[in-house]
């Protein structure tokens, strides 16, 4: 509890300027931004490196490959470009109308969010078979690819702990806190630390005394209430231990199934 009491002074210089999110439907990223490489893929989303076109182009794609192809094998990256990371969902792999527009709610409810530790999400474009999210570029690695010393994971779990009392004074579960997505925005000693991906992230309204149900997360990290099927915000709190755990131990997991 004193931990998470956060002075307001320091609070407000943690907390990022406001962005102008942008919701555009009918619309094509690819017309505005430039893939440069893909840098992840998933079940249901691509990540791709991008940068800003300096005009609109017209674009036709229709699947996931079609990206591909306009990523161009000789593109030339300036060290002072800035960068950006495109999040494209394949809209028919989701499952269902209800679970979409249920992603739709949460990309706005992180559009809203302004934290210097919480990721960015600047743009978002809906066609018929995508849609995009554009984002900030954390290019630092995850906590995985930082061996940081006892003084140093503590500043790192600060950080976290006062971003989470900001998502949870605006009613905001992340529910899938783990290593993989605490990542540092540049390399170096100077990288700050993002909390991203907020796929499974949800609304919380406290005063209502309401419980949550869904048994979403990762198993490493999922506080066992979650398991049960009953549990509220303080389920990030078992997640942020757990992160403490790993970065204490030289990686280990404190709880692995027999």
């Amino acid at each position: 509890k004193h931990i998470l009491s956060v002075d307001e002074s320091l609070q407000k210089t943690t907390e990022a300027p406001d962005t102008d999110f942008k919701y555009m439907k009918g619309v094509c990223a690819l017309e505005y931004w430039e893939p440069i490489k893909q840098l992840a893929r998933g079940s249901i989303s691509d990540i791709f490196l991008v940068r800003r076109r300096p005009h609109r182009v017209s674009v036709t794609y229709k699947e996931r490959a079609d990206i591909m192809r306009l990523v161009r094998k000789d593109a030339m990256v300036d060290n002072n470009e800035k960068l950006y990371v495109m999040k494209s969902i394949i809209k028919a792999y989701v499952g269902n109308d209800q679970f979409l527009e249920e992603m739709r709610r949460e990309i706005d409810t992180t559009s809203k969010l302004s934290h210097k530790n919480v990721i960015t999400v600047y743009e978002a474009y809906e066609r018929h078979r995508h849609i995009n999210l554009i984002m900030e570029n954390c290019s630092g690695g995850d906590l995985h690819a930082r061996d940081l010393n006892e003084a140093q994971a503590a500043v790192v779990i600060r950080k976290v702990l006062f971003a989470v009392a900001y998502l949870h004074r605006h009613n905001v579960v992340h529910r899938d806190l783990k290593c993989e997505n605490i990542m540092f925005d540049k390399p170096g000693k100077d990288g700050e630390i993002k909390i991203i991906d907020f796929g499974l992230a949800t609304r919380y309204l406290s005063d209502e005394h309401k419980k949550l149900h869904e048994r979403v997360g990762t198993l490493y990290s999922m506080a066992p209430q979650v398991l049960q099927g009953v549990y509220d915000q303080k389920c990030d709190l078992w997640s942020i231990g757990v992160v403490t755990y790993c970065l204490l131990s030289g990686g280990n997991q404190p709880f692995v199934a027999p």
